[in-house]
């Protein structure tokens, strides 16, 4: 493959990173959008920290795109090796933040329990971001309580004057869901909530697994091209040298 051709193929492959820096910037908006109510739900913000990470690896992505089509342009040398130092981190990065969290998942999903039951304990103290927030992911997720429906049974011999959520209900008929149990969302909202979070984390995986293997293919061009040039100026240097001796 010749310089040419290896440069023909960094501008492409600069442009493609440069449209996955703005999927990604899309993608942190839009988890913050689907699933920011749950930090109303949880002491740790369980939602918003996976969106930042996403919104910082976006923000590294752009900055190497940049950067490699610079290298390319100028066919500087030391630009493509700082293109190659970036893409290098950030699949270390990637790595690390990975073993992290299925490293943490347990303890994560442990808190995520516990979190959930205090707002589920507080759902009747006129907080109405925690109710709202409860409401939203008892109807999103097809949901009752935190581990199933019988929650809210336990909850009102504490509280006998209240009832059951219309949120709980299957359909909203305007009566206490209590009194017709088929209308009452059997799961709990705790193992909805695990599954849907297991599942953007198998997404993730997959995502950064491919994201892996399309940044090693710039590492070993951008490696290629710098030997070209290296290989290049070597040559010109000799000419030069040459013509000049005569």
């Amino acid at each position: 493959m010749s310089g040419n051709c290896g440069k023909a193929f960094l501008y492409f492959y600069d442009l493609i990173y440069l449209g996955i820096a703005g999927t990604l910037s899309y993608l942190s908006v839009k988890f913050v959008q689907e699933w920011g109510v749950y930090s109303n739900l949880t002491a740790d913000s369980y939602a918003i920290v996976p969106a930042g990470i996403i919104m910082a690896v976006a923000i590294i992505v752009f900055v190497s795109s940049i950067v490699g089509f610079c290298g390319v342009h100028y066919e500087n040398r030391c630009t493509l090796g700082a293109f190659v130092s970036l893409l290098t981190f950030l699949m270390i990065l990637e790595v690390v933040s990975g073993c992290l969290t299925y490293a943490w998942k347990d303890n994560i999903d442990n808190d995520l329990h516990t979190n959930l039951k205090k707002s589920f304990d507080a759902y009747y103290d006129k907080k109405l971001t925690t109710q709202s927030a409860f409401d939203y992911m008892q109807r999103h997720l097809k949901c009752c309580g935190v581990d199933s429906s019988s929650d809210w049974n336990t909850k009102n011999s504490t509280f006998p004057h209240h009832q059951i959520p219309t949120s709980c209900c299957v359909h909203d008929t305007g009566t206490d869901c209590s009194q017709y149990e088929k209308n009452i969302f059997k799961k709990g909202c705790y193992t909805q909530v695990l599954e849907n979070f297991h599942r953007i984390l198998r997404y993730i995986t997959g995502i950064v697994i491919s994201f892996a293997v399309f940044q090693l293919i710039g590492i070993m061009m951008s490696a290629y091209l710098i030997v070209v040039l290296k290989k290049n100026g070597y040559i010109r240097m000799v000419d030069h040298a040459n013509r000049t001796g005569r």
